[in-house]
């Protein structure tokens, strides 16, 4: 709807293609809300889950929700709409919200703020331009990786089959082992569902190299903001710098089809990963999270001790 167009603070993860997608890969429940307070719209895209009768509300998994509205909204109106959400068999409401945005939450409600590390994201506003990033924004280091992709003749071409999200997908497995984790951390489903929503919200952009894909970037579009959701390589394509091609490759599209910001995502604890996204001249911008608990949620945490 235009309240999520129109918004300077919409992702890709605000648009109904998310929720359908994580409906599809994860078993989520669409549970968008939409509310009228002082005669304006007031969207909260949400989505939900059951367990053992029990409702877990998030807004939204894996990247940002919150309320979307044209006007600011008070801390009341904000008390009334998590009010209604949370209670009953609906547990806990969980808000992740887009860089730069914060709600007045109101007191009187059982309300967590997280951060952590994962509290934070990579911005890179796009408004000067491609040539102007790549000689102002972009460090010596990351042209300098680009440079030896082109020499080493790695070419990023869009993935469309069902093949190239399952090359991706080998790359992404490889690349969190050696980020530490026993097992990806998100499911192949989900990347075949992105798949299928496509251009021009979902591109899976691949590094390739001699005819096989080493490395590869899953970006989201929508409003005025690219996302780059995930990417992957080989450890053997290292010295061929993939990584570093992708991200100029999917930057400088972001600047020929007019978003006005490109965010590189969080990276953790990983501390390589950040410098990354830094010599690209990507700012580090913190993000705020709210996990709003009901009265019996309370209640079981006690008893659980």
């Amino acid at each position: 709807m235009s309240v999520v167009r129109e918004s300077k603070q919409a992702y890709f993860f605000h648009a109904p293609a998310w929720a359908r997608v994580l409906e599809e890969a994860y078993g989520y429940r669409n549970a968008t809300r939409l509310y009228e307070v002082d005669g304006s719209d007031v969207l909260i895209p949400m989505v939900e889950k059951e367990r053992y009768g029990l409702i877990t509300c998030s807004s939204m998994p894996f990247g940002y929700g919150g309320l979307l509205s044209r006007s600011d909204v008070p801390a009341e109106a904000i008390r009334q709409i998590v009010s209604d959400i949370v209670g009953g068999r609906r547990l806990t409401l969980h808000l992740s919200l887009p860089p730069f945005a914060d709600l007045p939450m109101p007191g009187g409600l059982m309300i967590a703020e997280g951060n952590g590390e994962w509290g934070y994201t990579h911005l890179l506003p796009l408004h000067e331009g491609f040539l102007h990033i790549w000689k102002h924004r972009f460090r010596q280091d990351a042209r300098r990786q680009v440079r030896q992709a082109e020499r080493y003749g790695v070419e990023v071409v869009d993935g469309r089959t069902q093949e190239d999200v399952r090359a991706f997908y080998g790359l992404y497995a490889e690349s969190s082992r050696r980020w530490g984790y026993k097992e990806p951390p998100q499911p192949m489903a989900l990347y075949e569902r992105l798949l299928e929503v496509g251009p021009p919200q979902v591109r899976l952009k691949l590094a390739m190299k001699d005819g096989t894909a080493i490395g590869g970037m899953v970006n989201l579009y929508y409003g005025q903001n690219a996302f780059g959701f995930a990417s992957a390589s080989s450890r053997e394509s290292a010295k061929y710098r993939p990584s570093a091609l992708l991200v100029k490759v999917s930057i400088e599209e972001a600047c020929e089809d007019g978003y006005a910001c490109f965010n590189l995502g969080a990276s953790g604890s990983l501390e390589g990963v950040r410098r990354f996204k830094e010599d690209f001249g990507a700012r580090q911008v913190g993000l705020r999270e709210y996990r709003v608990a009901s009265r019996l949620c309370r209640v079981l945490q006690a008893i659980r001790g």
